[in-house]
């Protein structure tokens, strides 16, 4: 151990001393020249992946073949090969003008249906008018007596009041002519005054007693005309052939406005869901049958990969988690 400790330091010295001779600098450079760098790598046991190439058949998660729901000229058809599409993305349409023209017509026909319908539950009109005419007039003579009563009434307070006097003055007269003050020809005029103003109220009360009877005739001929329209209109109500047919019609024209409607609808060619479009058989302006294929859509979001593949080397393969089923 001694030996090994002193080698080194008379090295040491030497190398001192002869540096005497030659600069250190110089050894310096030439040592470092000799050393050279050396990159420490440690070696452990590891399994060696294996790559094996196989033919297989890729399937998209969705295929779906487009089709319009209805026959019909295309008018737009907006998809090529390789494009894009959305969910509900209209890609096309077939040209609707007669289903709107069905459309209208039949809208007509309720219309006209509902019309004739009404004119039935109403009664005819004709019929009705002359009736109507008859009450009203009716009703216009009711408005007059009911007029002339009220006259009446007023004219007979009038007379009342009047009669009142006179018979205040006739006891006054009577007074001063047992008293002399007066002649019997004075008190004899006042009391055929209230004669006369009593026969003149009696008559005015036989009159509206008249007019109210002449207004109770009219109202009852009123209630006796609207009962006569009434039995009219039932009449004409009671046409049961009539109301079914138009029933029937209605229900025929309704049915058409649905039918037009739902073609309408089937028109459209809607993406069912996002893809790619990867076939077109048709182009705008082509009449297109109901149910035939437009084009081709597919839903690449996710793939199958289906491989053909010998028991002895599916063996040889680790199964790992990934989106890809091997068949």
């Amino acid at each position: 151990m001694k030996r090994s400790l002193v080698i080194p330091v008379i090295v040491t010295a030497l190398l001192i001393i002869s540096g005497c001779s030659t600069p250190a600098s110089t050894k310096v450079s030439e040592e470092t020249k000799k050393t050279k760098a050396v990159n420490i790598i440690k070696v452990k046991e590891q399994e060696q992946s294996s790559i094996m190439t196989k033919a297989g058949v890729v399937e998209a998660k969705q295929e779906n073949q487009l089709a319009f729901g209805t026959s019909g000229k295309i008018v737009t058809l907006s998809v090529k090969k390789g494009m894009k599409v959305k969910a509900g993305q209209v890609l096309g349409t077939l040209d609707t003008s007669g289903n709107q023209s069905t459309i209208a017509l039949s809208q007509t026909q309720i219309n006209e249906a509902q019309a004739k319908r009404a004119k039935i539950l109403r009664g005819d009109s004709k019929v009705a008018d002359t009736y109507d005419s008859t009450i009203q007039q009716t009703e216009d003579s009711i408005a007059d007596t009911e007029d002339s009563i009220k006259k009446q009434e007023i004219k007979i307070q009038d007379q009342m009041k009047t009669l009142e006097q006179d018979k205040t003055d006739l006891q006054r007269k009577e007074v001063l002519f047992s008293n002399g003050a007066i002649s019997k020809a004075d008190i004899d005029g006042v009391r055929t005054k209230v004669d006369r103003a009593q026969l003149s109220l009696k008559s005015e009360q036989t009159e509206l007693e008249a007019l109210k009877q002449q207004k109770k005739r009219l109202q009852e001929q009123k209630q006796l005309t609207l009962r006569q329209r009434e039995k009219a209109i039932q009449a004409d109500k009671d046409n049961a052939d009539r109301l079914a047919s138009i029933t029937t019609e209605v229900a025929t024209a309704q049915n058409g406005i649905v039918k037009a409607n739902k073609e309408i609808q089937d028109s459209r060619l809607i993406a069912p869901f996002d893809g790619i479009i990867t076939d077109v058989s048709t182009h705008t302006g082509d009449f297109d049958s109901q149910g035939s294929s437009v084009a081709t859509i597919f839903d690449m979001s996710g793939v199958k990969v289906s491989i053909q593949e010998e028991s002895e080397q599916i063996k040889q393969i680790t199964k790992k988690k990934s989106n890809t089923d091997i068949n």
